[in-house]
């Protein structure tokens, strides 16, 4: 009896110890592979990047050249006008 409760722990530990490894294995992969643009896609992501950026710089004269002056910030709880100097 006790062979098998042995043998039964010991399977335990081996499933464990595969699906702790596929799962990072997969994770590993996930992180290597890089995603390829056209020349289009890069000048957005580059943008958005930047955009990002700015926005946590405070650099309102960068952003403002993104958006017209009629644009309205729209957050969950309310909205706000485009006025990024008030900050």
């Amino acid at each position: 009896m006790q062979g098998n409760i042995k043998n039964q722990n010991d399977m335990k530990s081996l499933v464990i110890t595969a699906l702790l490894f596929l799962t990072l294995s997969v994770g590993a992969n996930a992180q290597e592979s890089t995603k390829m643009f056209t020349s289009e896609e890069q000048v957005i992501v580059d943008l958005s990047s930047s955009k990002w950026n700015w926005m946590a710089e405070k650099n309102a004269d960068k952003l403002a050249e993104l958006f017209c002056e009629n644009a309205q910030f729209v957050h969950m709880d309310n909205y706000r006008g485009l006025s990024l100097h008030e900050r």
